[in-house]
């Protein structure tokens, strides 16, 4: 994986990727995974069969990962790759980035009702999404944390019915990464307003998580978190955790 692979987050989620390949490892690619005739070729069959699972990247998999599931492969042809797909996912921008929105890829859980699949499928699942939220935390770029934070709980939002353990892992969270992140979100977006109308446009199919997600930002515990970080704050960042504390009073 690319980026701070030596930091404690990068290793958990390493870890949680390997054991994504170890759960799924028994679903075998068939001999035909029978996508759409109209929408796909001999040739795109081929491409995801060209190279070993853990070396395929997106010019092989990115029309599958779009097309999974609906025009394309059923759901054991779905999580044979996926295990890649997701690893793909969590690739930072750079020459490696798997240019798929994570929403659109994630959804695809839901839509599978992966809560019904065998319990080391769903206990592989579920460990990656706390790992993958727990490592964006840590490594949001500061002039995006807001755009981050709403993108990744969105995305983790389309498979889970509750975000309750992800926020319950953000309020305990105590790196800086992951109190500026909450301030920023509280400041420059508009999860306190009853509409939200500049949030991640994938929210629109998960209106509870939103709601739920609202809820959380507004209570007193979040405040509390707040309130902390301004008193242990000696920086620039005093300011942010007061202006993020006024907006959650009115």
């Amino acid at each position: 994986m690319s980026g701070a692979e030596s930091s404690p987050q990068a290793s958990n989620l390493a870890i949680a990727i390997e054991n994504l390949y170890v759960a799924f490892q028994t679903y075998i690619l068939p001999d035909f995974t029978d996508p759409c005739p109209c929408c796909h070729s001999e040739e795109d069959e081929a491409l995801i069969r060209s190279k070993p699972l853990r070396e395929l990247g997106e010019p092989e998999l990115i029309s599958f990962a779009f097309d999974a599931l609906l025009t394309w492969g059923d759901s054991r042809v779905f999580r044979h790759f996926l295990p890649r797909l997701f690893e793909l996912m969590t690739i930072p921008y750079g020459p490696d980035y798997f240019a798929i929105d994570p929403e659109i890829l994630v959804s695809k859980l839901r839509h599978e009702k992966w809560r019904e699949w065998p319990t080391v499928e769903q206990a592989a699942v579920g460990t990656f999404l706390h790992a993958l939220w727990h490592a964006r935390l840590g490594d949001m770029e500061r002039a995006e944390l807001a755009d981050q934070s709403d993108t990744w709980l969105c995305t983790i939002a389309q498979a889970e019915d509750t975000l309750a353990p992800y926020l319950a892992q953000w309020q305990l969270d105590d790196r800086q990464t992951a109190i500026d992140a909450l301030s920023a979100f509280i400041l420059t977006t508009s999860i306190v307003e009853s509409g939200g109308e500049d949030r991640d446009t994938f929210w629109a199919d998960r209106e509870n998580q939103y709601a739920e997600l609202q809820s959380w930002v507004r209570s007193a515990e979040v405040k509390a978190v707040l309130y902390q970080a301004l008193i242990s704050s000696t920086d620039e960042r005093r300011a942010e955790f007061q202006a993020a504390i006024s907006t959650l009073s009115y």
